[in-house]
């Protein structure tokens, strides 16, 4: 199984074909600009990642960050957390920690209530929470297997315990706290020696150990932050700032020429 997490809208789109997603955000995009003020609901990198985009086009907006842990970025060493921060609040940005927000079930202008009592008066917000763990197709067969947090628990072989028969690998295992490509990647070829092995008749032996993780976020259109450090924070961080001019797009036509696509394909 390599099934990975998902994440509501707009970390995910609510659509199916690639013309309908694009109308999604261009909406989204306008209902940014006619707005006044914003709020966005989780600190993780979907929340921080917009907001400093809406502040680096909108100056003026008021934007709100608002996250229920004691620092922004809460899966990541604490010393991103406050280069996150620090940015967030030079744009301007306010940010509003250890706050967990009453939301009204409405798609305009509301007032969010914090546990603190304070409120806060906002034209929409976006919600950028709540990462779910695609394990579903599992848990008929392997509800022994799938932890609370939808997680399916795996040997360091990548295999379930009472299913040896199964792999599971990426976003979907136990095996990695902080989930990113880059480690879920490693995890694939130590499932393909182990099913290999199962194949030639032999145990499987390959193990993942690997205890690296990391991310790069862009802080607005001017500022990246580059993140390494272990899974299980036994080292510090290594923290790297690149600040300049910014491109729009990120370069993103790369994409499309390592997945050997054709631009003018709408599909692809």
């Amino acid at each position: 199984m390599a099934t990975g997490s998902r994440l509501s809208p707009p970390g995910n789109m609510p659509t199916n074909t690639k013309l309908d997603s694009m109308q999604y955000l261009k909406n989204l995009q306008e209902r940014i600009r006619t707005a006044k003020s914003i709020a966005l609901i989780g600190g993780g990198a979907l929340g921080v990642q917009i907001s400093t985009d809406i502040k680096s086009y909108y100056p003026d907006k008021e934007v709100h960050v608002i996250h229920s842990r004691d620092r922004l970025m809460s899966r990541f060493d604490p010393s991103l957390g406050d280069v996150v921060v620090q940015s967030c609040k030079d744009l301007g940005i306010n940010v509003h920690l250890r706050s967990r927000a009453k939301l009204p079930n409405t798609d305009g202008p509301c007032t969010i209530e914090l546990e603190s009592g304070k409120t806060i008066s906002v034209d929409f917000y976006l919600k950028c929470t709540g990462q779910i763990i695609n394990s579903e197709p599992i848990r008929e067969l392997a509800k022994e297997s799938i932890n609370a947090d939808g997680t399916i628990h795996v040997l360091p072989t990548l295999q379930l315990e009472k299913h040896p028969r199964i792999f599971a690998v990426g976003d979907v295992n136990d095996l990695l706290q902080i989930k990113s490509v880059r480690p879920a990647l490693g995890q694939v070829e130590v499932a393909q020696k182990n099913i290999i092995s199962l194949l030639q008749g032999e145990t499987p032996e390959a193990k993942y150990e690997n205890n690296a993780a990391g991310i790069h976020l862009t802080l607005g259109l001017k500022r990246d932050v580059y993140c390494k450090q272990t899974q299980d924070g036994s080292s510090p961080a290594n923290i790297e700032i690149e600040d300049d001019e910014g491109l729009e797009d990120m370069g993103v036509e790369h994409m499309w020429d390592d997945l050997r696509a054709d631009k003018n394909d709408f599909w692809a």
